[in-house]
C-alpha cells in the first residue's frame, strides 16, 4: 500500500510492506523522499518518524539536487617533483 504525506513542505511517498524496520531514502536526481514502513505501523507514527528526520531529509534533498548541477572540471598540473599526479579542481 502506497500513500503520500507532506511534512515540512516535503512530499513523502510511504510504502507499507511486510518488513520489520522503517527505511528512509532520498533518491536522486530530484531528491525524491521515500519511506518504507511495516504494515502494522500507523500513519501518525510514520509522520512522527518523518518529522524527527526532517533536517536530514532537507539536507539530503539539497545535496541530491546540487549533485546533478553541471560542474566545470579543471585539471591543475604542477611541475613539482613531489607531485606525480595532476590535481582536479571542481567548481
Amino acid at each position: 500500500m502506497t500513500i503520500q504525506i507532506e511534512v515540512g513542505g516535503i512530499v513523502l511517498d510511504v510504502v507499507k510492506k511486510d518488513i520489520k524496520n522503517v527505511h528512509l531514502s532520498v533518491n536522486p536526481p530530484e531528491g525524491h523522499v521515500r519511506i518504507s514502513a511495516p504494515d502494522r505501523m500507523s500513519t501518525e507514527t510514520i509522520r512522527i518518524f518523518a518529522i524527527s528526520k526532517l533536517d536530514d531529509c532537507i539536507s539530503q534533498t539539497a545535496d541530491s539536487i546540487s549533485a546533478t548541477a553541471p560542474r566545470t572540471v579543471t585539471t591543475v598540473c604542477t611541475n613539482s617533483p613531489t607531485r606525480s599526479k595532476p590535481e582536479l579542481a571542481l567548481s
